[in-house]
């Protein structure tokens, strides 16, 4: 059923002559200060990428690597068992690294649990064993026996092993046999049971592993290091904290050649090669450019660069305007030629192209420009991706083509006033969540993944830098990604604030492969004055463009020492667990995480208005508040999610009471089974936190927001939409921040959405989830169909955020509401975190909050029945006079309503229903309040009323229902 609205007009009329039978009275006190700096809510910018809506970039193949860099690998390794000076064992026994992999890494030891003297100890690896399993590269069946191209550690006669995964040999993947014949980089094996399937070979990806047991890698590292020539000072030990390093330099050519390493669909023909170039660059190269090789007459290269890979669900991207493609290349030897064209295929789509250009032997930067012309009318499911295709082919003697800096960008129509990385389209929604007139910040936070970014890298120009990851992965290029630099994402934060005249502050997480120095560098280059010309970090930002600190740009910034390091799926990127041996939760990682703030406060231009946070796990505060006095953070970080598992969804409202139940009782009730309650309950009341160790404790939100996965909603696809994207979910993301400052002044810091970006998300049960970003797409075909909505499509949790930051415009001040309806929720046995929730004696339908800044008023109300309306009247000081503006969501009439097609259904032409409705109205002296509903009054004081004088900010008498 779609919503039917009504005008704001009529609904005054309705709200002033119907009023319920009991009028509660909502007592405006705008001389009594409950939160002097309340926060706006914030957003997780979310994923980056090449699909879905987390097309965010400006340049549409800046996504993997433009630059053709090579790639980084970095990981922490917290050991568990005992080495010798020159060896240790990887901690993680299914580690699936080849034998030398890391040969060659750098490792540097930057914690010792124990307190070995091998802290500190620096070096390089010489070698490693792999584990019982081999990546192969090739692969000769006879119809016997089948001879794998791959480094392995097995033994002939001993290991059996079997085929998880191959790309191209799928007869052959889930068969098992014996290793007959083993050499470091092949290896036979005579299956246990015949396979009917003529001889046959093929170059390959894929992995061959032992049947029986895994074994934990071995290193070796090289004798000398800064600690001596016979190794480090003492042997590895559990509870070493270690950082390896390793830069593939130059790129494989068997990378390149099966679309790794920065190309999609390598497609060779003759004898032609791709390889890598790191000697001859052009002056806006990096340290590598990509190298076509022709070694023979005849031969082609064919790659692509992709975008807009989903077009079966939504046309996320649509092509309508002027773009420039460049790139930068020359003939490097011979006459080869060159071909480059940007399209998607598809009546509907566009075709920019063919570009010829007519090489020399100069690096050269090419440049061509095309319009486009997509109709959200015409281009749809059956049109195909969107990409760049560079064709490369000799027809006279061997040539070569360098090829780097590939780019395609819009030139026109462009809002001249944004300035970052990010696309307009990308850029708005953040320009709205954050509107004027405004006091109270708002946050962005950056976490895409970028725990195995270096300092070096992560702040490097866009044409130098690489990218990076933490594993090796079924690819020969592992999981690595071209990521946000640090500069960009600073520059879109500013551009944010800069546009909206409101401000937003930083939120960083700093990657877990950190060392010390590098922490410190982080500091110099947030920090230091373009006058510090000794600062090297500090003259890189100034270098990329921003001579002012960033420091003095922002009113905070947030750095948070790495995202859930105690999340054992996050391999390699996690210090878990206590090497001391006292088994708590947190102690490796506290004692890292205050080593490293040491770091950062030791700096000389470590400034007071950084704020370096330590993250916890929600469900698991024992033994924490122990591990917060040994780190000394300035605040705590904890996630809030809601509705893991839902098993009772036949009604709107058996899908969303327990819903609205569960957000109260996060904020008011100890029997929370999520433990967000006493989490944030204890972190409040600790004084260790600050340098000093002695400071009040404050407690951040790094992600928020509703994750059901789990429950038999899970197979219920249909189901599952409504409560992850539809109306009735948006009224508790709006209150959830809220509800958490108001009932806890003095407790809460930012509080972040997860997220702006991410279209859906697996499952417990065969159906997906469209969790957990808050739009549906950003400059898309629905865009277009819904132009109303301003360049993008929000889920109906950013239109309901979007109307309460609004009215977040300074100091909330009290309003509480007299004679407040409460009811019995029964609780939950099918529906909650763990799919239960406790019963709740007295549970507020209402709840309101009041803003102030200067002579600008905004009362916020929600009506969280699900059935009835309520009326409600104003009194006490500064009522609402004269005309005002009211900003509704109210969604009674489908709670299921959402923004975008359901799931398997072609989204680009759909039209959306959820909005807030907005109109100036007289100043009503009573308000109907719609079930299903946020309501939001702005005025301004008369010139005759003085503005009253701030008071004190006092606890808050929030409604306290009992569980």
């Amino acid at each position: 059923m779609r919503i039917e609205r009504i005008s704001l007009a009529l609904f005054f009329i309705l709200a002033t002559v119907a009023p319920a039978s009991r009028a509660q009275t909502l007592q405006l006190n705008d001389a009594e200060t409950l939160i002097a700096h309340p926060w706006r809510e914030g957003f997780n910018i979310g994923c980056i990428n090449y699909y879905f809506n987390c097309q965010t970039n400006k340049d549409l193949v800046s996504y993997t690597n433009p630059g053709f860099e090579p790639s980084i690998v970095r990981r922490i390794l917290d050991l568990t068992a005992e080495g010798t000076r020159t060896t240790f064992n990887d901690p993680n026994q299914y580690a699936v690294d080849p034998p030398g992999y890391l040969d060659g890494a750098t490792f540097q030891i930057v914690e010792s649990i124990r307190g070995g003297p091998e802290k500190g100890c620096s070096g390089t690896v010489a070698s490693s064993t792999g584990p019982n399993r081999s990546y192969i590269s090739a692969w000769k069946w006879d119809g016997s026996v089948i001879t794998f191209t791959g480094p392995n550690s097995f033994i002939a006669g001993e290991s059996n092993v079997v085929i998880p995964e191959l790309e191209k040999g799928r007869f052959l993947v889930g068969k098992s046999g014996l290793v007959t014949a083993a050499t470091p980089d092949t290896f036979t094996v005579r299956f246990k049971a015949p396979i009917p399937q003529p001889a046959s070979s093929s170059e390959d990806f894929g992995f061959v592993q032992t049947a029986e047991k895994y074994v934990a890698p071995k290193y070796t590292i090289h004798a000398a290091t800064n600690q001596g020539k016979a190794g480090c000072d003492a042997s590895f030990k559990p509870g070493d904290i270690l950082v390896l390093t390793k830069t593939f330099s130059p790129t494989p050519q068997t990378w390149w050649e099966h679309g790794y390493g920065g190309v999609f669909n390598s497609a060779l023909l003759g004898s032609a090669q791709m390889l890598s170039e790191i000697s001859d660059l052009c002056a806006s190269c990096g340290s590598q450019s990509l190298d076509l090789h022709f070694p023979n007459t005849g031969g082609s290269i064919q790659f692509l660069q992709s975008w807009d890979t989903n077009p079966t669900e939504d046309i996320f991207v649509l092509m309508n305007g002027t773009y420039q493609l460049s790139f930068w290349a020359k003939a490097a030897s011979g006459n080869p030629t060159l071909s480059v064209k940007a399209s998607r295929s598809g009546a509907g789509g566009f075709s920019c192209g063919p570009f010829n250009p007519a090489l020399t032997t100069a690096w050269t930067q090419y440049t061509y420009t095309c319009d486009t012309r997509e109709s959200a009318a015409i281009v749809g499911s059956y049109d195909g991706n969107a990409g760049i295709t560079v064709r490369a082919s000799n027809t006279t003697g061997p040539g070569d083509i360098y090829f780097d800096q590939l780019s395609f960008q819009k030139t026109s129509p462009i809002n001249a006033a944004n300035t970052s990385a990010f696309r307009d389209e990308v850029m708005q929604p953040l320009y709205d969540a954050f509107p004027a007139p405004c006091a109270a910040p708002g946050t962005i936070r950056y976490w895409v993944n970028q725990n195995a970014e270096t300092i070096d890298n992560w702040t490097r120009p866009n044409n130098k830098r690489s990218p990076s990851g933490v594993s090796y992965g079924i690819s020969p290029g592992g999981q690595n990604e071209f990521q946000l630099s640090l500069e960009d994402f600073l520059d879109v934060v500013k551009d944010v604030q800069t546009v909206t005249g409101c401000p937003v502050d930083p939120y960083i997480e700093v990657p877990v492969t950190f060392t010390n120095a590098e922490a410190a560098h982080l500091i110099e280059f947030l920090a230091a004055p373009a006058s510090a010309t000794t600062s090297e970090y500090g003259q890189r930002r100034v270098a990329l463009g921003q001579s002012d600190s960033w420091t003095s740009v922002f009113q905070h910034i947030n750095l948070s020492y790495c995202n859930e390091c105690w999340n054992q799926s996050f391999g390699n990127q996690n210090i878990r667990g206590d090497s001391s041996g006292a088994s708590t939760v947190y102690h490796d990682y506290a004692t890292r995480t205050g080593h490293i703030f040491a770091a950062m406060r030791a700096n000389r231009y470590y400034p007071r208005n950084i704020t370096l946070t330590m993250d916890l796990q929600t469900a698991t505060n024992w033994s924490a508040d122990k591990a917060v006095a040994e780190a000394r953070p300035d605040a705590v970080e904890i996630e809030d999610y809601s509705y893991g598992k839902i098993g009772l969804f036949d009604t709107p409202e058996h899908l969303y009471q327990p819903l609205y139940a569960e957000i109260a009782l996060q904020s008011f009730g100890p029997k929370d089974p999520h433990n967000f309650y006493t989490s944030w309950k204890d972190y409040t009341a600790l004084h260790t936190c600050g340098a000093s160790g002695t400071e009040h404790c404050i407690v951040n939100i790094y992600e928020q927001g509703e994750g059901t996965i789990a429950g038999t909603i899970a197979n219920s696809q249909r189901d599952l939409d409504h409560i992850t994207a539809g109306a009735g979910y948006g009224l508790a993301a709006a209150l959830q921040a809220l509800l958490h400052q108001q009932a806890a002044p003095h407790t809460f810091g930012p509080q972040n959405f997860f997220s702006l970006t991410e279209f859906r998300n697996g499952t417990s049960g065969h159906a997906t989830a469209k969790l957990w970003g808050a739009l549906v797409e950003a400059g898309g075909a629905e865009s277009a169909t819904n132009p109303s909505f301003g360049g993008y499509i929000p889920r109906p949790d950013f239109v309901a955020m979007r109307l309460a930051n609004q009215s977040v415009i300074g100091p909330m001040f009290s309003c509480p509401i007299s004679e407040n309806v409460h009811y019995r929720f029964e609780g939950s046995t099918t529906n909650g975190p763990e799919g239960s929730l406790p019963a709740i004696e007295k549970l507020p339908y209402l709840y309101a909050f009041c803003f102030k800044n200067g002579p600008n008023r905004s009362i916020l109300l929600f009506n969280m029945d699900t059935h009835d309306s309520h009326t409600i009247s104003f009194a006490g000081t500064h009522l609402p006079t004269g005309s005002v503006t009211m900003r509704q969501y109210s969604v009674a009439a489908d709670p299921n309503a959402m923004n975008e097609a359901d799931t398997g259904s072609y989204t680009g032409r759909f039209k959306a229903e959820i909005n807030q409705t907005t109109q100036g109205v007289p100043a009503p002296t009573t308000l109907t309040l719609p079930p299903y509903s946020a309501t939001a009054i702005d005025y301004k004081l008369s010139a005759d009323e003085p503005t009253p004088e701030p008071s004190e900010p006092k606890a808050n008498a929030a409604p306290d229902p009992k569980p």
